[in-house]
């Protein structure tokens, strides 16, 4: 309480170096901000956008007693406003300006949009990724197929979460089948497909089929 030059409170160490009238008395990580970026940070992860040392990622929730939620969120220097709808434990569907996709996780290339529309339920509609420690290049879904381009670093270990209405039929690393390192997992309306494998290139493609 008797440091120099202001409140102890809003600072976590006020330097102390009196050799050094420069340095002396200055305030090193100061709390308020950290306590404001927190708040934010809770804001965001409480309606469900996670992020790990890779990419960002959506795992939306909205508590019983609210219908809706909105917001705006930076990706990529631009705005893009997420609206949660609906009531469940997972995605059923998500549209990027009304366009369906098929990933939780934002990719880098990454269409132009304004605007992400997320209805929760108790059954996701088609197959969508929901989480990865790679970097998510591009994904695409067609006939029961989905192809996901992953660039990490050999040898990282990888695991792949991916929701789907049905379990898989097969899952492919590179044009080669996958024998093991992969399960299925049936929840309430849903199944969850865990795939752990470890990078073998630059870039990786994973191709889960139903």
């Amino acid at each position: 309480m008797n440091g120099p030059n202001g409140q102890p409170a809003y600072y976590e160490v006020r330097n102390a170096n009196k050799e050094d009238p420069t340095e002396y008395g200055t305030v090193d990580k100061p709390c308020f901000l950290w306590a404001g970026a927190w708040y934010i940070s809770s804001l965001y992860r409480l309606y469900g956008i996670t992020e790990n040392d890779w990419n960002i990622a959506l795992d939306p929730y909205l508590p019983n007693d609210q219908n809706n939620c909105q917001f705006t969120l930076f990706f990529n220097g631009q705005p893009l406003v997420i609206e949660i709808k609906g009531r469940g434990k997972i995605i059923h569907s998500l549209k990027f300006d009304s366009q369906l996709a098929h990933s939780a996780v934002f990719p880098i290339d990454m269409p132009v949009a304004k605007k992400i529309e997320v209805i929760l339920s108790d059954s996701p509609k088609e197959p969508y990724l929901k989480s990865t420690n790679a970097i998510l290049l591009k994904y695409e879904y067609q006939n029961r197929l989905l192809s996901l381009m992953l660039r990490g670093i050999a040898p990282l270990e990888n695991e792949t979460i991916v929701i789907s209405p049905q379990k898989p039929v097969s899952i492919s690393l590179n044009n080669r089948m996958l024998t093991e390192g992969w399960s299925t997992d049936k929840a309430d309306g849903w199944y969850v497909t865990k795939i752990r494998f470890r990078m073998t290139a630059s870039d990786d493609k994973l191709c889960v089929k139903f």
